[in-house]
């Protein structure tokens, strides 16, 4: 049986404008980050103990992160292993599992297409590269266990990604009705929205906390991915390589949710491997080192290692030129 709300069919358009205005059907208050994952704010609860091991933690003879004024547990007033104590947690929520339903021949022919229009509707939106990612999970996870024809993918995509922003952006950032109808070329009534809406999130059991690899990944650029004895090409690194790596960590998280071997890896691991490609872009001597192995806690590195691996090869097949510049003199992002 097909599910999913009974509506009128939708033409599929690709987005033409940018909106600039806020609000939208079932608007409520933004959960901010921090809270919706359980961190403790400063002058909270966390125990000494837990900031003493904190302490510990930081006191070892390791490498200190580039650049870092202060941890970011000083910065935040909490441990913030806390915090990816719970990404972890949730990450295998609403995740894709060989044998627990699948994805129609159909979808996984258009998934590509699906993906980039997600992803250039979120731009187009003006809404964080995170929000994009969650609204993707949550749709790939209801196509998975449920027939929805073609034609209401787009109006499922946009329920998903409005859910999304309201969970995971400020409430005056999230779009309006007439943003979204003005990216489909068609009027969507608050009525239709909302059933949308009641249908993802009851497909979810109103389970709406993610952690996708990218969440995972800026963790990890947060705690620190570049440290101070890194070299590139034999040269000590300088202030604008954090920034670099950041763009590119953005961008490897981009080649992945666009590749369907992804889908079932941990976003945990998924991470950990946009960022060791990030690095090997970039032209660090060392593409991953223990730093970042206590900071990932993998149960196996090799899955980091064949994660990784598959990733780097997309990313030489795809970009060929770009291999042969970074070989001899890394600059940037700018050069994709």
């Amino acid at each position: 049986d097909v599910e999913g709300p009974a509506t009128n069919e939708l033409l599929w358009t690709q987005p033409q404008s940018r909106g600039t205005a806020a609000g939208g059907a079932m608007s409520r208050a933004a959960v901010e980050t921090a809270a919706a994952m359980g961190a403790v704010a400063p002058g909270g609860e966390a125990s000494g103990e837990k900031m003493a091991k904190c302490r510990m933690r930081d006191s070892e003879d390791l490498a200190k992160p580039y650049g870092q004024v202060m941890t970011l547990d000083e910065a935040t007033g909490m441990d913030s292993t806390e915090l990816y104590t719970e990404y972890k947690r949730v990450q295998t929520r609403h995740r894709f599992r060989h044998g627990e339903g699948s994805f129609s021949d159909k979808y996984m022919q258009f998934r590509r297409y699906m993906v980039d229009w997600l992803s250039d509707t979120g731009e187009e939106l003006r809404l964080e590269k995170t929000t994009v990612h969650t609204g993707i999970a949550y749709m790939e996870y209801v196509l998975q266990s449920n027939y929805i024809p073609k034609n209401r993918w787009q109006l499922l995509a946009l329920a998903c990604l409005n859910i999304a922003a309201k969970f995971e952006e400020m409430e005056e950032v999230v779009p309006t009705l007439r943003m979204y109808s003005g990216v489909i070329k068609q009027e969507i009534s608050t009525d239709l929205m909302r059933e949308w809406e009641i249908f993802v999130m009851n497909k979810l059991s109103w389970q709406l906390r993610m952690a996708t690899a990218l969440h995972i990944a800026r963790y990890f650029l947060a705690r620190g991915a570049c440290f101070e004895d890194d070299h590139l090409q034999g040269r000590k690194i300088h202030e604008s390589v954090p920034k670099y790596l950041n763009k590119y960590v953005d961008f490897f998280a981009e080649l992945a949710l666009q590749e369907e071997c992804f889908i079932s890896v941990l976003p945990s691991v998924t991470a950990a491997a946009i960022v060791k490609c990030s690095r090997r872009a970039l032209g660090f001597e060392r593409s991953w080192r223990k730093e970042l192995s206590l900071v990932a806690e993998l149960a196996e590195e090799d899955d980091l290692m064949k994660t990784s691996a598959t990733l780097w090869q997309i990313f030489v097949e795809k970009f060929p030129g770009h291999i042969a510049k970074s070989e001899s003199s890394p600059k940037g992002v700018a050069d994709l």
